[in-house]
């Protein structure tokens, strides 16, 4: 499964570093802290499962961010250009 982070850093490098890169670096804290919690107490806990599954959910928030401020400057930035183009 990590090769699969690396083959997407590998593939688009640019974008992310060109992009708001600290909301992947944060989401992906989020998504180690959520991992560090499960494997180390491995409780049914209920805080301790609300807290592995928010910071989860927080980590994936924080990926689908990236992704969509990411795309929408990127469209935001080709139409502006665009614009200046056909003048």
């Amino acid at each position: 499964m990590r090769w699969l982070a690396v083959v997407y850093l590998l593939a688009s490098w640019r974008i992310v570093w060109a992009a708001d890169y600290w909301i992947l670096i944060v989401g992906g804290i989020a998504l180690a802290i959520s991992i560090g919690i499960d494997q180390i107490f491995q409780s049914l806990d209920p805080v301790l499962v609300n807290l592995e599954d928010g910071t989860k959910f927080f980590g994936i928030c924080c990926w689908a961010a990236f992704h969509i401020v990411t795309l929408f400057n990127h469209f935001h930035t080709s139409a502006a250009s665009a614009d200046t183009d056909a003048m």
